[in-house]
């Protein structure tokens, strides 16, 4: 797979809503601009028709601790996705330096994790490391209710699917509005994800959500975003994201 050494790692905010702070950032795939390489989906799909998944996910979690120390200001969190079909690979690569600030472990619903005993036993263990554990996807594929319990997220994460045109849906706005309080029930924070428009803002603002990501907000970038964030711009096509 002779694109490895070309891949990099795009970094996107993820802010409170009611301060405009940048709380952190995930840390996003991409390969060389310009070519088929430059979004996750080929990178994945490339690496899955090679066999070649182990050895893209390391080079992926190095990328990613690699940004969160030379890129990510003191004290931001530095969100990183995780596949859970490769729990017997170090989180850290032996040769990634750590951020020197917290790591929020995202975990993507893609698979079942309600009975999956070795990776509930994982995820314990990181917590106990430190680190934030964040339920990604919620609202599409396997995530559910008991997989929140399962996991006993800090962050739930909203997927785009539920936060695109919520303000023109009521059905959405009841879907959101009933994961906040049960998020709030159970202690854990919720972010909504593929924020585009600053109607879906401040519907979501309505729902009682704290923390949001989306390319009105900020879109994913070399360079890590400082500071706060003043709101605005029109509504954008979005690329996927990882």
């Amino acid at each position: 797979m002779f694109f490895l050494d070309a891949l990099w790692t795009a970094l996107q905010p993820i802010i409170n809503l009611e301060t405009g702070e940048i709380i952190g950032h995930e840390a996003l795939i991409r390969g060389p601009e310009g070519t088929s390489w430059a979004l996750p989906q080929k990178i994945i799909g490339s690496a899955a028709r090679v066999h070649r998944e182990r050895e893209l996910e390391m080079r992926c979690r190095h990328l990613a601790f690699s940004a969160g120390r030379e890129r990510l200001p003191r004290g931001q969190t530095l969100f990183l996705n995780v596949d859970l079909q490769h729990l017997d690979l170090p989180l850290v690569p032996d040769s990634a330096p750590k951020p020197p600030g917290q790591v929020a472990i995202e975990i993507s619903e893609q698979h079942e994790i309600i009975r999956n005993v070795r990776a509930l036993e994982t995820l314990h263990v990181w917590r106990s490391e430190g680190h934030l554990i964040v339920q990604d996807d919620f609202g599409v594929g396997y995530a559910s209710l008991g997989s929140i319990l399962a996991i006993k997220p800090d962050m739930i994460k909203v997927d785009k699917f539920l936060v695109t045109d919520i303000d023109q849906d009521r059905d959405r706005r009841a879907a959101i509005s009933t994961v906040v309080k049960l998020a709030r029930d159970l202690g854990a924070a919720v972010v909504a994800e593929g924020v585009e428009t600053i109607g879906e803002l401040r519907a979501l603002q309505d729902c009682g959500i704290q923390y949001a990501q989306g390319y009105l907000l900020g879109r994913p970038e070399r360079q890590a975003k400082t500071g706060t964030v003043t709101v605005v711009g029109q509504r954008t096509n979005r690329p996927p994201e990882d």
